[in-house]
């Protein structure tokens, strides 16, 4: 059996939850796909199976991101931002990294999960197994290109765009521009 991870110590922003059960079903999600992935460190987890660039390091940042870009759409535009949702959602946008590579001798590969489902789809229903309300998970699912459709919710568009700045940093993004004509 491998060494339980201390989520809160690993990503202190949890504690920033202050709806109890929202941050017990947050760690719950990390705790059993921790279990059933095949890493043994969570640090090794990577941001792309292709680059050994801590994944942890990266949701931290997109945690700081989110929380700046929700002070500034309050302050300025009045809006109301549910944190609780926001920082779930951010923490658990790629925890199913944890199932969806594999650790090898030379790197990294895609598991059956990773090969099989959309990136995002299995930490999203494991959320929603753990009874995370249906934004966070609607978030969790629609934070990435894999996905259909574009988030519906301020959280997921949140998520999604600071996602995206984060790997551009990294030098990973997957922007593109098109020209589209709406009705």
């Amino acid at each position: 059996m491998k060494k339980p991870l201390n989520i809160t110590q690993i990503f202190p922003e949890i504690d920033l939850i202050t709806d109890p059960a929202i941050r017990i079903k947050t760690i719950a999600v990390w705790e059993r796909l921790w279990e059933e992935g095949n890493f043994d460190d969570i640090m090794a987890v990577p941001v792309l199976p292709q680059t050994d660039y801590p994944h942890v390091i990266h949701n931290r940042a997109l945690v700081q991101m989110a929380l700046h870009i929700a002070d500034v759409l309050e302050e300025n535009h009045g809006v109301n931002i549910n944190r609780d949702h926001l920082i779930a959602a951010v923490l658990l946008q790629d925890v199913c990294k944890l199932v969806e590579f594999t650790p090898q001798a030379n790197g990294y590969v895609r598991s059956a999960i990773g090969e099989q489902f959309q990136h995002g789809f299995y930490g999203a229903h494991i959320a929603l197994e753990e009874g995370l309300p249906h934004e966070i998970v609607q978030a969790i699912l629609t934070h990435t290109f894999d996905h259909g459709s574009h988030p519906s919710t301020l959280i997921g568009k949140i998520l999604f765009y600071v996602d995206q700045i984060d790997m551009a940093a990294l030098q990973a993004d997957r922007w593109k521009k098109s020209s589209f004509l709406y009705r």
